[in-house]
């Protein structure tokens, strides 16, 4: 049994009862706890110079329980956090490299001999 805050769920929990605020709770639990117990992987995948990645859950027991709506839903939320994870990930680092290249233009611009007009 899951409790968070007033509300106590179980695997049986009628998604139905559940008001609007609650499920999304409900959600974001689950989706917390498969983040913070790494019940996930991240598989990169290279074809024809573009990258891909794919997300496998490792399902467990408390998981398979879940009603196909929620599952659904989480995985749905799971994906979209994921994707803007790596997304910050890639601004950074081409952020980074932009200011490498950058800084890298100026040494060399600093280590070459100025022109001589004859």
């Amino acid at each position: 049994m899951t409790s968070i805050g007033d509300v106590s769920y179980n695997s049986r929990t009628i998604v139905s009862s559940l008001t609007e605020e609650q499920y999304i709770d409900y959600v974001l639990y689950i989706v917390n706890r498969i983040l913070n117990e790494k019940l996930y992987n991240i598989v990169e995948k290279r074809e024809n110079g573009k990258i891909e990645f794919s997300i496998q859950l490792k399902y467990c027991e408390w998981y398979l329980e879940l009603d196909d709506e929620i599952r659904y839903n989480v995985e749905s939320n799971l994906q979209d956090h994921i994707l803007r994870q790596i997304k910050i990930v890639c601004n950074t680092m081409n952020s980074e490299n932009m200011n490498d290249i950058d800084n890298d233009e100026d040494s060399q611009q600093k280590n070459k001999r100025p022109r001589v007009n004859i």
